[in-house]
């Protein structure tokens, strides 16, 4: 009985452990995986997180042109680009390096001409500082030429046809004197032999009659006016940007207007609404020009920007700057092509307003006795011909990698401008 008992004590057979250690690797080794994956997916997930905050906080510092954030450290590319590459950044328990991309070559209408600020966002500008304004009326202009054009056409005929209502009255009345001659009256001198020549009469009016110019003509002639006007409401105390564009014909084209004045057209759709911001630093005006094709001697007096001064110099916390944004054309083929006018009755106020531009602009202001002059030395805005890589406007991308690897981890694209 005892060796009995004995037998059923024994331990387990190796069979036996072995099956238990294959069950248990079945369970346990899985669980292992799924612990190291979870891990892994933690630790990519806090780094993903880690490299966000640090693209946010890379791109914070290119916004703000901080120190080693800026164009100036960066490397120029052939296409106009520049490209910059950091490391040695950190966040918690990561390390992580950012490349830096500024591409300027969405804000531009065709190729060739980088940046020529043809923007197709600018949503990214704020609004609290930034005045943007667009007066491309490329789509109305024809039938600006044509309502000129029509206006000539018709007063031209209607002066005419006085001219010529005039010589046919002139006749007649020659004619009724002749037809009833009184010696009498004409102190006894005779009838003359021939009546009046109603043709004589005729080509004389004809000879005097205004010529009807063409259309290609009238639309050579038309020039534009934006007339850019800037105060303080003085209610909500928010500066206000208005821009009136005008277009004229010289005094000497008949569009039925008044003598001695110039033929002008304007309805409220070409004059824009009130841009009310907050604290005005920045003006765009979105600028596509009325010819391209003329070159500089005949298109420099056809357009022209007018800023009052004196509206802007009662602002006595007022400093901004203007940026011409050329469209639809280069700077090249733009280049002193546009005229800009400043008023003001005090000298120093010119200087409140600094313009940028791509274009040569012939710049002249306006004295308070109304004489135009250039700008003077020491009150002439900051003239950029060809805008420094400062001053453009850039997409710029920021990628986030862990440290010594490739692989991206976040990434951030925002606008930068002045």
């Amino acid at each position: 009985m005892k060796n009995m008992l004995k037998s059923k004590n024994n331990g387990s057979s190796l069979i036996e452990v072995i099956v238990s250690m294959l069950i248990l690797a079945i369970i346990v080794v899985p669980m292992l995986n799924m612990f190291v994956t979870s891990a892994k997916v933690n630790r990519k997930t806090q780094l993903q997180q880690y490299a966000t905050t640090v693209a946010e906080n890379v791109m914070e510092s290119v916004m703000a042109e901080a120190a080693g954030y800026t164009i100036a450290t960066a490397t120029a590319g052939a296409d106009g680009s520049y490209s910059q590459h950091v490391t040695g950044l950190s966040q918690g328990t990561g390390a992580f390096s950012a490349d830096i991309t500024y591409d300027p070559s969405p804000y531009k209408l065709v190729t060739g001409d980088l940046n020529n600020y043809s923007m197709p966002d600018i949503t990214s500008l704020s609004s609290v500082d930034t005045a943007i304004i667009n007066v491309d009326f490329t789509s109305e202009e024809e039938s600006i030429a044509d309502y000129f054009y029509q206006s000539h056409v018709y007063a031209v005929e209607f002066v005419n046809q006085e001219i010529m209502n005039a010589a046919l009255e002139a006749y007649w009345a020659a004619w009724s004197e002749w037809n009833n001659w009184d010696p009498v009256e004409h102190n006894g001198d005779a009838q003359p032999a021939d009546p009046p020549n109603r043709q004589d009469y005729e080509d004389q009016a004809t000879a005097s009659m205004e010529t009807e110019l063409t259309k290609d003509q009238i639309e050579q002639a038309i020039t534009r006016t934006v007339n850019l006007t800037i105060q303080r409401d003085s209610t909500t105390g928010l500066i206000r940007v208005k821009a009136d564009v005008i277009y004229l014909l010289p005094e000497d084209i008949n569009v039925g207007q008044e003598e001695g004045t110039a033929g002008s057209y304007s309805s409220e759709f070409f004059n824009s609404n009130w841009y009310a911001v907050a604290d005005l630093k920045q003006i765009y005006l979105l600028y596509k020009p009325y010819d391209a094709t003329l070159d500089g001697t005949q298109s420099v007096n056809k357009e022209q920007i007018t800023f009052d001064m004196d509206a802007v110099h009662q602002l006595s916390d007022f400093k901004a700057d203007f940026f011409l944004v050329t469209q639809g054309t280069t700077a090249a083929t733009f280049t002193e092509k546009l005229t800009l006018y400043m008023t003001s009755t005090v000298a120093e106020y010119y200087s409140k307003l600094s313009v940028y531009s791509k274009s040569l602009l012939a710049i002249y202001y306006k004295n308070a006795a109304g004489t135009l002059f250039p700008a003077p030395t020491g009150y002439n805005p900051v003239l950029v011909p060809l805008l420094s890589p400062e001053d453009m406007i850039y997409q710029v991308t920021v990628t986030v990698c862990e440290q010594g690897k490739s692989d991206q981890l976040a990434e951030v694209i925002s606008t930068l401008y002045r």
